[in-house]
């Protein structure tokens, strides 16, 4: 069979021995334009717009939906200052480009661009409300730190005079919200043995000596 082949297509069988001959290359299929009439006007095609944004404008507009865009990166991190600029000046090309403009559908929604003027401004005004809170907050956090500096020696004044005069009252220094000074109790031998090793290791760690152990140190 394989002779044969190689006859019908013209090549000897000494070309053939010992070697595979590739396959029949398989013609495409034509495309049935036949069913498209000649005199039919071509229309030009929109530029294919990534996955996920298939919602429509009232024209045929394709319009990207709202996740899109977030997902192409265009509100990931943005400072306030920098979403500021954004919101004003997507809304100044509304109001001055996109005026007499239809509706449009995104995520199944429908806005006009009334609409989408009165959200890019709901979305300014958040922005000034939190620069207003925050403003607030760094002004409030200042004067709490400046009084606590300030007051420090008076605060610590009253909790030690307090555990003075109650001592071990724990119902009386309640009164406070202060606790007991904690009083260190009789150590066990195991743990003033175990002090004094830890002591040992430390000073030999850091290197310390008294002043009999410097004495014995002599320059070779």
């Amino acid at each position: 069979m394989l002779r044969t082949r190689a006859l019908s297509l013209g090549v000897g069988a000494s070309a053939t021995r010992g070697k595979r001959l590739p396959r029949d290359p398989i013609a495409p299929v034509p495309a049935a334009t036949a069913l498209v009439p000649a005199s039919a006007p071509s229309e030009p095609r929109e530029p294919p717009l990534p996955r996920g944004s298939g919602a429509r404008g009232t024209r045929g507009t394709r319009v990207p939906p709202i996740a899109g865009a977030l997902a192409s990166g265009l509100m990931a991190r943005k400072t306030l200052p920098e979403k500021r600029t954004l919101y004003t000046g997507l809304q100044k090309g509304v109001r001055t480009r996109w005026k007499t403009r239809g509706p449009v559908s995104i995520a199944g929604v429908d806005y006009s661009m009334q609409d989408v003027d009165g959200i890019l401004q709901q979305l300014l005004d958040s922005i000034r409300a939190v620069e207003l809170a925050e403003g607030t907050l760094r002004g409030a956090v200042t004067q709490r730190r400046t009084l606590e500096l300030k007051y420090r020696a008076l605060v610590n004044w009253v909790v030690d005079l307090a555990q003075m005069q109650y001592g071990n009252d724990a119902a009386a220094l309640a009164a406070f919200a202060v606790k007991p000074a904690g009083v260190p109790g009789p150590k066990t031998t195991e743990a003033k043995a175990a002090s004094a090793a830890k002591a040992a290791a430390t000073r030999k760690q850091r290197g310390t000596m008294g002043s009999r152990q410097r004495k014995k140190l002599k320059a070779r």
